[in-house]
């Protein structure tokens, strides 16, 4: 008996190769040379900042020399222009040399999220990158890209400024909890990265007390290496009774979230009961929003104390720091004398034994030391 041929399974298989056909074929690379004219400049691209017209002169004379190395990138869209992605400077000296035309390799089937991730690796690949500029493409990237996930978001930075992903929580958090001061210090190689991502969760008030404390020590000559392990003992304080805290207004936030639950289901009610039952329903309602109304005093009055405790801790902290220092000096002063007094006498007894001997560069030595600390 002859095989019947299965038509639906050949149909499904059809059209199964006919998408995939499409998948494949939805993000295309062609290489072309295209009118300038139609090329628009890519308004997402923070990285023309660099340049000036200067260097646009500089490349446009080698372009004009030596030709154009690489095609720049551009993507199709719909109305039949382009959008440039990679190459403004290119572009730009081109423009500048009254070209017409421009070598470009055209993309198709991307979408704003693809375009944006190419802009920004292309340039990350080929400039040197400010950490200025690092903190402005994650801002770009977290604005631009909202529907992206915050894992996506970490390995695009992880990629992009080719880190691990530890290093690109880093800076994720850098971004978006250091505050003006503190920023300054990192930009000027105060802090290190790693200090100005444990800062960036604290409230900015605690932030204010690091940065105080550094600069005091900067402005004074102090020891920022002693300083810095104080301030991290300091740091795991302040989140402790942030911690703390947190657990503390969990049960009111939770009632709060299962009264307001409640009240929604009660309003619904409410329009299905008799009349002679809106009474109960509305007094239920109120009684609830009541609760909600305590359980909220109750969160700010935790929060307000907490608050007043981290307040505490960080003047104790500011002043502590600074007392200890003092001490820790007056103690080496008190040290140094005793030091100073056995020198002068041993210089004594040395001229004693041998009163030949010229000792005048010894005398000058603790003739200073007894100026500075006697």
């Amino acid at each position: 008996m002859a095989k019947k041929f299965d038509i639906s399974k050949i149909q499904s298989q059809v059209s199964s190769t006919a998408q995939n056909i499409e998948e494949n074929t939805k993000k295309v690379k062609v290489k072309n040379f295209i009118p300038i004219d139609l090329i628009d400049f890519n308004p997402n691209n923070i990285f023309n900042k660099q340049d000036t017209d200067e260097t646009i002169k500089e490349l446009a004379d080698d372009i004009k020399k030596n030709g154009l190395y690489h095609d720049i990138l551009v993507c199709k869209k719909d109305d039949g222009r382009y959008l440039l992605i990679s190459g403004e400077r290119r572009l730009r000296a081109s423009i500048y040399n009254k070209e017409t035309t421009i070598s470009a390799t055209i993309e198709e089937g991307l979408s704003d999220d693809d375009i944006l991730i190419q802009l920004f690796n292309a340039n990350l690949q080929t400039r040197l990158i400010s950490l200025d500029q690092r903190l402005e493409y994650i801002d770009t990237l977290k604005s631009k890209l909202s529907n992206t996930s915050k894992d996506n978001i970490k390995n695009m930075i992880s990629k992009a400024f080719n880190v691990d992903d530890r290093q690109a929580r880093k800076l994720i958090s850098v971004n978006d909890g250091l505050n003006d001061n503190l920023l300054s210090l990192l930009k000027n190689e105060i802090i290190t990265i790693n200090e100005a991502s444990s800062y960036s969760t604290l409230p900015n008030e605690c932030q204010d007390t690091i940065y105080d404390v550094i600069i005091w020590g900067k402005n004074n000559n102090k020891d920022l290496i002693g300083i810095k392990k104080q301030i991290q003992t300091y740091t795991k304080q302040v989140k402790g009774k942030i911690s703390f805290s947190k657990k503390s207004i969990s049960k009111p936030v939770i009632n709060i979230k299962n009264s307001t639950e409640s009240i929604k289901s009660l309003e619904k009610e409410l329009s299905l009961v008799e009349s002679s039952e809106k009474d109960k329903v509305k007094s239920k309602i109120s009684k609830l929003n009541q609760k909600i109304e305590n359980y909220q005093k109750e969160i700010s009055s935790l929060e307000n104390k907490n608050n007043k405790q981290i307040s505490k801790l960080s003047e104790e902290f500011k002043n502590s720091i600074k007392n200890e220092i003092d001490n820790n000096e007056i103690d080496i002063i008190k040290e140094s004398k005793k030091v100073i007094k056995s020198l002068n006498t041993n210089l004594s007894s040395l001229k004693k034994l041998y009163p030949d001997e010229d000792f005048l560069e010894l005398e000058d030595i603790i003739k200073a030391l007894k100026s500075k600390y006697l």
